[in-house]
């Protein structure tokens, strides 16, 4: 089986954290991470960050270590702001990618890793976004293409979650589902007993977390 190194594009919410925890417990692969701030996305980054810091040094401390992470800022050019910007992300994040891993020093063959579950919008936009990626590499580095590697395009929401809760069970003190970012309105909490966010159990994100038992 080919060892690759994969660069997951990471931003702490279910997805791309079942993309980072089956890499690090199912293969043998050099992991790493790039998050991208968007501006249009200030209102909940930092809620973001916070999921993230706090997932790299579980899994780093439950499964194995990781080759590094990276954070980058970047604008989506006058945006909606308090929105996602659906498909106007996928080309920010990926020509941070590319700038990313086209700099990492390895043998292995590389990859870049994306999040996108069955019943994501993203799917149905699948063979532009492979395409995008290829001219978004051809115009930073003249190797070979990377994969463009989605492992969950087949799989569901419910089977990321049934999956973390499983090494939730196997790893004993590894707390992942608790710790995911859900919300866009995330309100910030900070006690002597937690530090995190209280979703608003309102936006889309919220309620569909909650049909996923």
């Amino acid at each position: 089986m080919t060892q690759y190194h994969t660069l997951v594009l990471f931003s702490g919410g279910l997805d791309s954290t079942t993309c980072l925890f089956k890499l690090l417990s199912q293969t043998k692969d050099e992991v790493s991470t790039i998050y991208v701030d968007l501006d249009n996305n200030r209102h909940k980054s930092w809620c973001e960050r916070l999921a993230i810091g706090l997932l790299y040094d579980r899994a780093e401390k439950h499964i194995r270590e990781l080759s590094g992470h990276t954070e980058a800022k970047a604008s989506m050019n006058g945006g909606p702001g308090g929105k996602e910007g659906g498909l106007a992300q996928p080309p920010i994040w990926m020509i941070h990618a590319a700038y990313k891993l086209s700099q990492i020093n390895t043998k292995r063959k590389k990859r870049v890793c994306v999040g996108y579950t069955r019943g994501d919008c993203a799917i149905a936009a699948l063979p532009s976004i492979q395409e995008m990626w290829s001219s978004i590499w051809s115009m930073i580095n003249s190797d070979p293409v990377p994969e463009l590697y989605t492992p969950l395009v087949k799989s569901t929401k419910l089977n990321s979650k049934n999956f973390l809760r499983k090494l939730e069970r196997d790893h004993k003190g590894l707390k992942i589902l608790n710790t995911l970012w859900v919300c866009e309105e995330p309100k910030c909490v900070v006690s002597s007993k937690f530090v995190g966010y209280k979703p608003c159990d309102k936006c889309e994100p919220c309620v569909r977390a909650k049909k996923i038992k």
